[in-house]
């Protein structure tokens, strides 16, 4: 009797571990808050990084501009040799607030080398072991070339990048792949609040836990400098073969996106 209750009360209790690990386990043709938010704390990270130094480097800002864009927290060595130009960004060890009123510590290191027959700048970037951006660690680095003007006679610049952003809980995302950054207002004002781009590109992301995200915008993103988050646009997201869609809204600057699943369910998500 009591084996026989022994063994009852045994697969009473197998049944709801195995019923709870079922729970948290996240479908193949499902995308978990958690993975949609690491997912896009490597993307806003990125562009967050992107955004600064292509707005530091707006060919229409002079240079006493470029000064005074960045806090006093920020200590800037420039080394011009005929067309390279180096520039180190130290930031205070303590943390850095930058014009967005995000906080930056370690060291930018960023060589831009003019191609005058092409009309073109390239700018190759690299991060410290230390840099982070609100507590969230970048490693990597990244190269832009620049035309100075495109069809729509906007400033457009190609993105390639390789980073890994960590979270402070220790969620690390490797991100690679390419961009287009088409800067459509504010590029003529010499004021980095008003800046406003469009993003084109696709990228590859991988989890910690090894799984892999491939990324395709499929409606521009609207990034605006004093936005954390983007305002607009779509990307499609594909994990394990299956399609998912990712909406940023209407213009607001708000934490809130719309996720559509493969079966057509959509849920909102909090990114933080």
């Amino acid at each position: 009797m009591r084996k026989n209750l022994w063994l009852l009360l045994t697969t009473g209790f197998l049944m709801i571990v195995i019923q709870s690990c079922k729970k948290n386990q996240v479908s193949p043709v499902d995308l978990s808050e958690d993975e949609t938010v690491d997912l896009i704390v490597a993307e806003s990270t990125t562009d967050e990084v992107i955004n600064l130094v292509d707005s530091y480097f707006d060919e229409t800002v002079s240079r006493s501009s470029q000064a005074s864009f960045l806090p006093s927290c920020v200590t800037v060595t420039r080394v011009l040799h005929g067309d390279t130009l180096s520039v180190t960004w130290q930031f205070d060890p303590a943390g850095c607030q930058m014009p967005n009123g995000r906080v930056y510590t370690g060291t930018v290191e960023i060589v831009r080398i003019r191609d005058r027959q092409a009309h073109e700048r390239h700018l190759y970037v690299s991060f410290s072991d230390d840099f982070s951006v609100n507590n969230v660690d970048v490693d990597g680095g990244f190269e832009r070339i620049r035309v100075r003007r495109n069809a729509q006679n906007h400033p457009e610049a190609e993105i390639l990048f390789d980073l890994t952003v960590t979270r402070p809980n220790g969620a690390m995302m490797h991100t690679e792949g390419t961009r287009i950054r088409e800067f459509v207002e504010g590029f003529a004002t010499g004021n980095p609040h008003d800046n406003v781009w469009l993003i084109t590109g696709n990228w590859s992301t991988t989890r910690f836990n090894g799984n892999q995200y491939d990324v395709q915008i499929t409606q521009p993103l609207r990034k605006e400098f004093d936005c954390r988050w983007y305002v607009s646009g779509t990307m499609e997201i594909v994990k394990n073969g299956h399609t998912f869609i990712l909406d940023f809204g209407n213009g607001d600057c708000d934490n809130e996106a719309l996720l559509t699943l493969p079966n057509g369910r959509t849920r909102t998500i909090h990114l933080r």
